[in-house]
């Protein structure tokens, strides 16, 4: 009697699992989703149930735009210890709200710094070039004027001479403003007998011709 007491109550109690999970089933895919959920008479597989359609409406729920934000600004700690793997790569927002890599506001590298010097010395070196160019030109001018200065001063020298030049070749010697010329003096006759023509060449220290002048002077009465 015992035996047949044990086998009925256990063939109960498998009847009403059989009957619960029966109508766990029945409450279809919907009941994972959360829209209706099965019924239960609590217990374990109630709270699952429960549990599982609360997390089903969170994920429903949650926007797609809620995201993990991560704060890109390196901790006190990192700047202070100066930790590259930290520092590397942070990036600070500049005009127009482009990144600014904080490596490249230190300063000049040396590479930069020789193109520029070189670049400087190219400028520098033309800009020597030309003034000395011009120095030279202005020392060229100043020393063709002081030698046509001289020409024209011989030929009034020699309108004020009470006599007219006699024809022929000279030379000498005259200095002026702290240059030295030589002046040749070439008198020829014209056509007119009255008339003869004074040629004047002035030429510098090295032979070079720097200024030459040509008048005409009549008959002393």
């Amino acid at each position: 009697m015992a035996g047949r007491g044990r086998l009925s109550l256990l063939s109960t109690r498998e009847g009403a699992l059989a009957a619960g999970g029966h109508r766990f089933a029945a409450g279809g895919p919907g009941a994972e989703r959360g829209d209706h959920p099965a019924p239960t008479h609590g217990g374990t597989t109630g709270r699952y149930e429960r549990e599982g359609a609360r997390a089903a409406d969170l994920h429903r729920q949650r926007r797609p735009d809620q995201r993990v934000r991560i704060d890109p600004r390196p901790s006190r700690r990192a700047m202070a210890a100066g930790d590259p793997r930290q520092l590397r790569g942070q990036s600070a927002p500049g005009a127009g709200g482009a990144a600014v890599n904080p490596s490249r506001q230190r300063g000049l590298t040396l590479l930069e710094v020789l193109v520029a010097l070189s670049i400087f010395a190219l400028a520098a070196g033309a800009l020597l070039k030309i003034v000395g160019e011009h120095g030279r030109h202005a020392g060229q001018l100043e020393l063709r004027y002081f030698a046509q200065l001289a020409a024209q001063n011989h030929l009034a020298n020699l309108h004020l001479q009470p006599n007219w030049p006699a024809t022929g070749k000279r030379t000498r010697k005259v200095a002026l403003a702290g240059y030295r010329f030589t002046l040749t003096e070439q008198v020829e006759g014209t056509d007119n007998p009255d008339i003869r023509r004074v040629t004047t060449r002035t030429t510098g220290d090295d032979g070079r011709l720097l200024s030459e002048l040509q008048a005409f002077m009549g008959a002393t009465p």
